[in-house]
Formats: C-alpha cells, structure tokens, sequence
C-alpha cells in the first residue's frame, strides 16, 4: 500500500509539472501577434486599401484575393514579387515590450532588423517583396521579453 501511496504522489506531481510546462509554452506562443498586409493592385476600393495576408487560408485562396465581410477588408493567402507589404507586431499584454524585429525575403537587400526597444503595437514602413527567386518566404522574426516569435508567408502568383 505505501508503495501504491508513493507511486500515485510521484504521478500526481509529475502531471501538475507537466501542466504548468503546458501552460507556460501556450502563454508564451501568444505575447505577439504578427499580422501581414499587402497592397494589391486592383483592390484598394473597399477597406483601408490593404489586403490581409492569412496564409491559413492557403487551400480555401489559392492565391486569389476576396472580400471577408466579417474581418471587413480583403484577404488573400500570399503575397506576390515586388508587392508593396507591411508587418504589425500587437502584444497580447500591456508590459510586452519587443527589442528585435527581423524580415528576410524582402527587397532591396533581402533582410531587414531593427535592433532597439520597440514600443507595440508597432507597425514596420512600407516594403517591398522580394523579386528574387531566392526567396519562396517572406520571414518575420519578433524577439519580445517573453521570446522569440516568427511568422512566414508564401511568395506565389495569384
């Protein structure tokens, strides 16, 4: 019986350290938001003449751009070569500070950092997709105090 006693405190802690581990990771994999925006030749009629970059929605767009009432703008699931685009990086707390912002697969130079306290929500300048057939990506790299973060988008055709 004493061993079945130690044996259960041995799994019952085991399971509450595994629970804050859990916790933890899915705290953290929320202190920043990266969101994408693209202009789109043809679609600046409606919205704020920016089209949403949702690449989730891949196998839904295949590339096409559409109106999503519920979001309210445009959205497509890539950007194109030479597109003009620009990244907003949203805390998901008040204290969540960034202190390095890092893109690859953008024009002229194909990478881009900024190394310095960056209060958020922060929105980059205007940029260009790359035109090189180098990069199939276009990579965000966020470095807040809770970590690191990083978001990818497809360059394709539409």
């Amino acid at each position: 019986m004493k061993i079945l006693t130690n044996l259960l405190g041995r799994l019952t802690k085991i399971a509450a350290l595994a629970a804050v581990a859990c916790t933890l990771g899915l705290s953290q994999s929320r202190a920043a938001e990266i969101k994408f925006e693209a202009k789109v030749a043809g679609y600046t009629q409606r919205g704020n003449g920016w089209v949403l970059v949702l690449p989730e929605r891949r196998p839904i767009l295949g590339g096409k751009v559409a109106w999503d009432a519920v979001l309210g703008t445009y959205v497509t699931d890539r950007v194109a070569r030479g597109e003009t685009m620009r990244v907003t990086i949203s805390p998901s707390t008040r204290t969540e500070k960034c202190y390095r912002i890092a893109l690859e697969g953008i024009a002229p130079g194909n990478t881009w950092s900024y190394d310095k306290f960056i209060p958020l929500p922060y929105t980059t300048p205007s940029f260009e997709v790359s035109k090189s057939p180098a990069f199939s990506n276009v990579f965000v790299n966020v470095f807040t105090l809770s970590g690191p973060f990083s978001k990818r988008i497809p360059i394709g055709s539409r």
